[in-house]
């Protein structure tokens, strides 16, 4: 991350999201400790890592018998059009409350 003067709101807009893109990326390493979340829980951290790093889903819907994969991709286009920012914020409140 550089450094941003805070002169106009635009560069302080960029600098804000710069650190929460930062917290973000912290925090995803966060879930390979010893806590184990609940299938709902990773499904849903799943779909904001996603959402967040690669925006809406445009992946083709996985056949039934790829279970996993399924659920995956039903949390992900649960989303719909959810903001970058807006997913990356909601990840970290959810894992603020683990």
């Amino acid at each position: 991350m550089k450094c941003l003067t805070l002169g106009t709101q635009g560069s302080t807009i960029l600098l804000i999201f710069q650190t929460l893109e930062l917290l973000f990326q912290v925090l995803t390493f966060s879930l390979s400790g010893p806590y184990q979340p609940s299938y709902e829980m990773m499904l849903l951290f799943y779909s904001l890592y996603k959402q967040a790093t690669e925006g809406p889903c445009t992946q083709v819907k996985p056949s039934f018998y790829q279970v996993t994969a399924l659920y995956k991709w039903n949390a992900w286009t649960a989303l719909g059009d959810l903001p970058k920012s807006e997913a990356m914020e909601r990840y970290v409140t959810e894992l603020k409350k683990v």
